[in-house]
């Protein structure tokens, strides 16, 4: 499992490179993938070694289930250098660069669902996110509560639904 993470993580570091490239000119960004083990020792071995642990404490202390990712900048968590803004961004950048993984590798283009697109943005990382979310064939749904924002900033070809009270309660056409 740690492996196919890992051969993931190498897979989708291009793509995230790329995307984030969009949002933060000039940052190098880092995926980085965590066992869930010290893998200096083998599994087994520390499995074996953690045994009374795992006991009194009822679940395993080590293994796959452990593992984590994260991202660095300058060799550091990106949290440490990081706005909510520009994490959200980040978190943009590495959902959007698996959706382009998605539809190169698979051939096939995905749906992704994004909520409250526009909070903690400001309006040239709205622009960018919603000229990105415009290219390619992924279909995005995304929620806002600025109606003109989202007209501005999408192609011809989406379309806008007001809800109201749980129900869809118009399309909106967005031609200009």
């Amino acid at each position: 499992m740690t492996l196919a993470r890992s051969r993931y993580a190498e897979r989708l570091e291009p793509y995230f490179q790329d995307t984030a490239q969009r949002f933060f000119q000039g940052l190098s960004f880092q995926l980085r993938v965590q066992a869930g083990w010290d893998s200096a020792e083998p599994l087994e071995t520390l499995l074996e070694q953690e045994l009374p642990q795992d006991l009194r404490h009822g679940h395993t202390q080590s293994g796959p289930h452990k593992g984590d990712f994260s991202i660095a900048l300058n060799g550091r968590s990106a949290k440490a250098y990081l706005s909510r803004g520009q994490t959200k961004l980040l978190v943009y950048a590495l959902l959007l660069a698996q959706s382009r993984l998605m539809e190169e590798r698979a051939g096939a283009s995905g749906c992704v669902l994004i909520d409250d697109v526009a909070s903690e943005l400001d309006q040239a990382n709205k622009r960018t996110l919603l000229g990105f979310l415009s290219e390619g064939r992924t279909q995005y749904f995304i929620t806002a509560t600025d109606r003109a924002m989202i007209k501005a900033g999408l192609g011809e070809d989406a379309a806008l639904f007001e809800i109201g009270q749980g129900q869809v309660a118009r399309a909106l056409s967005i031609r200009r």
